[in-house]
């Protein structure tokens, strides 16, 4: 029984931690055109979190109530841009609550938010609309540097595979979110999906359903293989698509 819920336990949270480079939450970085004092700013509240990355995750630490932190800049922000907030949209997927959690943004670009997690999550930033994607994990502190300019006129999840890149991110997570950013994943069309589950009988629909998460899976595999992308992020994109698609009902 104790085997069976760890391996659920593992697909329902879209992550092994075997293959990428672990870095620790003192290491100093810098970033061209942004501001010493900011990137001074960041690399402190990184440096404050003490949380180091699990090597094999299990029943008996994969869950721990936390706090996570989220710093960052925004290149090329000023208050008429229209915006000093922006909304980070956290879910419980055990319990399926929503907390909606407030980023404050500062007169001088910086931003920061603070919310409460219980296990490792993908989730968004959401600011003026425009979405930046994170991963992290409970008693982490992320930093995101964001180019405003990139942001609002690259088409997301297309051409922001090569740079310059629009965000970049630090932090003991730093090289697994930059390949989540950079790479496409995979999400139903709920909207047709529930236009089906209208007309064709649920045993059709499940089989539809499996079909259309055989095509995507395909055919993101082809694209991961192409571009070279680590075990670690593809394994973290195919739990999180296969954990979208058993949402949907059936």
């Amino acid at each position: 029984m104790k085997v069976v819920l760890i391996s659920f336990i593992t697909v329902l949270f879209c992550f092994t931690l075997s293959s990428y480079e672990v870095r620790t939450p003192k290491q100093e970085v810098t970033f061209q055109e942004v501001p010493d004092s900011i990137m001074n700013w960041i690399n402190k509240e990184i440096s404050k979190s003490k949380k180091t990355q699990i090597t094999e995750y299990s029943i008996d630490n994969i869950f721990k109530t936390d706090s996570v932190r989220i710093v960052g800049y925004i290149k090329g922000y000023n208050k008429n841009l229209g915006f000093s907030s922006g909304i980070i949209y956290h879910e419980n997927i055990l319990t399926r609550e929503d907390f909606p959690t407030t980023i404050k943004v500062h007169e001088d670009g910086r931003f920061e938010a603070d919310l409460e997690a219980i296990h490792p999550f993908m989730s968004y930033l959401s600011l003026n609309k425009y979405i930046v994607r994170y991963y992290t994990e409970p008693g982490a502190t992320l930093g995101v540097i964001i180019d405003w300019n990139l942001l609002t006129t690259q088409v997301r999840n297309t051409n922001n595979d090569k740079p310059p890149y629009a965000v970049e991110y630090f932090g003991i997570f730093k090289s697994l979110n930059e390949e989540l950013d950079r790479n496409p994943g995979s999400s139903p069309d709920y909207r047709k999906l529930n236009e089906y589950q209208k007309t064709v009988p649920p045993s059709d629909f499940k089989k539809l359903q499996i079909s259309i998460w055989d095509e995507q899976r395909n055919k993101m595999d082809s694209i991961w293989t192409e571009r070279k992308i680590s075990a670690k992020a593809k394994k973290t994109f195919t739990k999180q698509s296969r954990l979208k698609f058993r949402q949907l009902p059936v």
